[in-house]
C-alpha cells in the first residue's frame, strides 16, 4: 500500500510532493502514549502550582496600582477625572476592565460600617466627628480577589465616634 501512495507522488511537481514519513504503526504509538504522558505529568506538576502562586502576585501588583492610580485621578465627591485627566482615565479603565475580565475583583472600603469580624487589616483607629458608628474612612490599600479567593487583605483606617 505505501509503495502505490509513493508512486502516485510522481504524478506530481516536485515542491509538492509529500515524502514517506517511515514511520511504523508501533513507532507512532509510542510517540503518542509518550506526549500523553508528559502531558498528564505537566498538569499535576507543583511547578504550575508556582506559576498560579507568581500569577495572583502579579494581579494583586497589578490591581493595587491601578487603584491607586484611580484614586489619584479622580474627584472623590464625584468619582470623574480631574480636568485634564479624562484621555489617561480612559486606559486606565481599560486595565481595569481587563482585570475584571481576568476574574479580579478590586474593593475599596471608604464608607463601609467596620466590624471587628471582617477580614480586614485595620491600621489604625481615629476619632472623627459625624459618625455614629465605626466606619471605615479611608482604604489604605484594597482587597483584591481572583476568581472568589482574596489574595490580597485589605487595610483601612477606623474612623470612630466622637463622645
Amino acid at each position: 500500500m505505501n509503495t502505490i501512495k509513493s508512486i502516485r507522488q510522481y504524478k506530481y511537481p516536485k515542491e509538492f510532493r509529500i515524502t514517506p514519513i517511515g514511520l511504523h504503526y508501533g513507532s507512532i504509538k509510542k510517540m503518542e502514549d509518550l506526549l500523553t504522558s508528559l502531558s498528564t505529568e505537566h498538569s499535576n506538576s507543583p511547578g504550575q502550582e508556582f506559576d498560579i502562586e507568581k500569577k495572583k502576585a502579579f494581579y494583586a501588583e497589578v490591581s493595587i496600582g491601578a487603584w491607586r492610580l484611580k484614586k489619584k485621578m479622580t474627584d472623590p465627591k464625584n468619582q470623574q477625572p480631574h480636568e485634564g485627566m479624562s484621555k489617561a482615565y480612559r486606559h486606565l479603565e481599560s486595565i481595569l476592565l481587563t482585570l475584571e475580565k481576568e476574574g479580579i475583583e478590586i474593593k475599596d472600603h471608604d464608607g463601609q460600617a467596620f466590624d471587628s469580624g471582617l477580614s480586614i487589616k485595620s491600621l489604625a483607629f481615629q476619632p472623627t466627628p459625624g459618625i455614629n458608628e465605626e466606619t471605615m474612612i479611608e482604604t489604605i490599600k484594597p482587597s483584591v480577589y481572583f476568581l472568589g479567593e482574596r489574595i490580597v487583605m485589605g487595610e483601612v483606617i477606623v474612623g470612630t465616634p466622637m463622645n
